[in-house]
């Protein structure tokens, strides 16, 4: 059998015990209401007075007693919430009458004689005859009794125990805030608007702190921002600034995670890293370092370090912080090292020149941490503004190892050696000493730089730079590389240099026949004759590649020459006359050959035109066996079967082809007669451009408009002649 356990030896009155909805039992005595469980005595509250009534209406505890002046009460206890929720004492009398006791006797006073709680309401029955009903208000109701007694911790219990919406209770919350905040209790009140994080607008409670200059509990509600992710960059900003101006420098680490063990595991972030480097990198820049470079904020660490250095001479502090800049960077991955020397590079090379110039060295040749990146040296350049001899050190150093494909790099190396071409040494001494070495060796890396296949410049500014700085074997170099021949011709004859100027002549102008008529200029002004005969001779010496120069030209050029002698010319004048005389011989006896082809042409077009024609072909032209019937016989005296050949054939199978060639010709230089632009660009090409006339002349695409119908029935007559006739018999 179950062990019976004795909790309590005392009785209870009727009506006077209950059990809650949780299996607990509640009884009332006369000095409190006590609670049992299954296994033990529970709670008790000490609620006096002699009971007439206990039950549970909801979450109340409903307790009808008699208190110490006799007077009969109904109270309900909010046990969860600890609070009385109604207290009703029954106030009316009854007073005895004569022989029966009426309803208003004096003595008689109000008692309970049954409490029922149904249907949603709790029903008091009095002596007098009277039943109470008793209605529960709503919450809201409930909320503003207690707000208006101010009893907020009480409010916001009841919220919750009624599944009030969050939005709601962070307003009693707040609410409750602004009360303690009104009352001075400024701890309290930042209590309650911690609560309401997320719901209330920060910048409420941030305003009710700044008013009151309470700055310890501005920091406070600041700290509650960020442990729970609502801050912005600017409460970041506001936070930093409290601690910085309470100088509590262990906060401020503990803030910013600054002493955070890497081996233990990794807290949240709570704040904006930028902002807090903002903040921090004038007042704290130990911090801000510290941070920056935590967490990886490199920009920011160098900005840190460098930006505070603005004279040419530094103090030991400031020479420190840029070889710690320097240090960092080296530090860097490729892609970090590249972009913040780009930003931060020009502070180093002016402070640090050779261990920055050797940096970006290994940067750009592939040697940066074994990376096989390289970074475009170009991107490096406004680096070296006021430090040329680092640059030209950085830059002979790329080309020595690196093909530069991008021009601004030969460009820029080229000015800065043209640049020391012309600089003067520091003394006169060593002017008169070693100013033709230094410009001997300086002009020789100018030409080297300028035959380096490794390095790309653009060509046009190179020999703007030569003008400019007046480096002829640059100029005569880059005429040469640009095919600018007559450039070069004409430098040739400012500087006197006939037997350049006779190569250059001999060598390109075969393809340039202008370099010709330039030299025959310049050689007839001389006095001495010699170089002109000696250019006359390769005219007229088949050996040598020159351009068909019309005689005629040469003449006209060299009859300008005043001191000239005839004794020069005549060889050439007369050499030409025999070539011209050779080649008109040649010509009228083709002419008198092409006469005679047209005269034999013309008697046998007249011959088909006018007499019969006998075919007496005992083969086929196209199969070579002998000829049976049917045949088919064509003018131009071809014979075929008739079954080698198509019906569909017109022309003869022999002389079609042929036919067709000189039709499609004649077509192309009809065509070509109306192309004007053709023409003019040959003429204007041409070496002799009344050869270009007689050739247009000789192909008849000059002939007049008006015989456009006897060309038409010639080449009727033409096709004619092979005009088919059939044999069948």
């Amino acid at each position: 059998m179950p062990r019976s356990v004795v909790l309590d030896e005392r009785g209870v009155a009727l009506h006077c015990g209950a059990v809650s909805e949780d299996g607990d039992m509640a009884v009332g005595q006369s000095d409190a209401v006590y609670f049992y469980t299954p296994e033990d005595r529970s709670v008790c509250f000490g609620f006096d007075g002699d009971k007439k009534y206990l039950g549970f209406f909801k979450q109340y505890l409903l307790v009808a007693h008699v208190d110490p002046r006799g007077r009969h009460q109904v109270n309900l206890y909010d046990l969860q919430n600890k609070f009385i929720a109604f207290n009703w004492t029954l106030t009316n009398t009854a007073k005895g009458g004569g022989g029966g006791g009426g309803r208003f006797g004096d003595d008689a006073a109000e008692e309970i004689r049954h409490v029922v709680s149904e249907f949603g309401a709790v029903f008091v029955q009095s002596s007098l005859g009277y039943v109470y009903r008793l209605l529960e208000v709503d919450t809201t109701s409930k909320l503003d009794i207690l707000f208006r007694k101010h009893l907020y911790s009480i409010a916001i219990s009841l919220a919750f125990s009624s599944n009030y919406d969050l939005t709601s209770i962070m307003d009693i919350f707040r609410a409750y805030g602004d009360h303690l905040y009104q009352k001075g209790d400024f701890d309290g009140s930042l209590r309650q608007y911690a609560r309401t994080i997320g719901y209330v607008e920060p910048s409420y409670v941030i305003r009710q702190f700044l008013d009151a200059q309470r700055i310890h509990n501005l920091t406070t509600y600041l700290e509650a921002l960020h442990a729970k992710a609502f801050a912005t960059s600017e409460h970041t900003t506001l936070l930093l600034n409290c601690y910085t101006k309470l100088k509590d420098v262990k906060k401020l680490d503990s803030f910013l995670l600054i002493d955070d063990d890497p081996k233990e595991k990794k807290q949240p972030l709570t704040f904006d890293v930028e902002t807090a480097l903002t903040v921090l990198r004038d007042n704290y820049p130990t911090h801000a370092l510290t941070l920056a470079k935590k967490h990886h904020e490199h920009s920011w660490y160098l900005k840190i370090q460098l930006d505070r250095i603005h004279s040419e001479t530094l103090s030991e502090s400031d020479q420190a912080r840029v070889l710690d800049a320097l240090t960092y960077i080296e530090g860097l991955s490729f892609g970090e090292a590249n972009l913040n020397l780009r930003k931060y590079g020009r502070t180093l090379v002016t402070h640090v020149p050779g261990p920055t110039t050797e940096l970006l060295k290994a940067l750009c040749t592939g040697r940066f941490h074994d990376s096989t990146d390289k970074a475009d040296p170009a991107n490096f350049l406004h680096l070296f503004v006021s430090h040329r001899a680092q640059l030209r050190e950085f830059l002979e150093y790329i080309v020595d190892v690196e093909t530069v494909a991008n021009p601004q790099i030969g460009n820029t190396l080229l000015e800065m050696v043209l640049g020391d071409v012309g600089r003067s040494p520091a003394t006169a001494e060593e002017d008169a000493e070693d100013k033709p070495i230094i410009m001997a060796t300086n002009e020789a890396a100018v030409l080297a730089l300028l035959d380096n296949p490794r390095v790309k410049y653009d060509e046009d500014h190179a020999l703007i730079l030569m003008q400019m700085h007046g480096l002829k074997q640059g100029k005569r170099y880059l005429y040469q590389k640009l095919h600018m021949y007559h450039m070069l011709l004409q430098h040739h004859m400012e500087e006197g240099d006939d037997l350049a100027v006779l190569d250059q002549v001999k060598q390109h102008g075969e393809s340039n026949p202008n370099l010709w008529l330039l030299a025959l200029k310049y050689f007839s002004d001389q006095k001495d004759p010699g170089h002109l005969q000696t250019l006359l001779s390769w005219m007229m010496d088949t050996s040598v590649p020159a351009p068909p120069i019309p005689p005629l030209q040469v003449v006209a050029i060299l009859s300008q020459a005043r001191d000239l002698p005839l004794s020069v010319v005549r060889p050439y004048v007369v050499s030409q006359l025999k070539q011209d005389q050779a080649h008109i011989d040649k010509e009228k006896g083709e002419i008198k050959k092409f006469q005679q082809d047209t005269a034999k042409m013309r008697a046998q077009v007249t011959a088909l035109s006018s007499k019969a024609m006998v075919f007496q072909a005992t083969k086929c032209d196209l199969c070579s066996h002998d000829l049976d019937l049917p045949v088919v016989h064509f003018m131009c005296g071809h014979s075929f079967h008739q079954n080698c050949i198509s019906e569909t054939d017109r022309e003869c199978m022999t002389c079609g082809p042929e036919h067709r060639h000189f039709v499609a010709l004649q077509s192309s230089l009809q065509a070509k007669a109306s192309n004007h632009e053709l023409f003019f660009n040959q003429l204007e090409t041409a070496t002799d451009g009344f050869n270009t006339i007689a050739e247009y002349f000789g192909k008849g695409i000059f002939k007049p408009v008006d015989d456009d119908d006897d060309d038409e029935n010639r080449v009727a007559e033409s096709v004619g002649s092979n005009e088919r006739f059939s044999n069948e018999y």
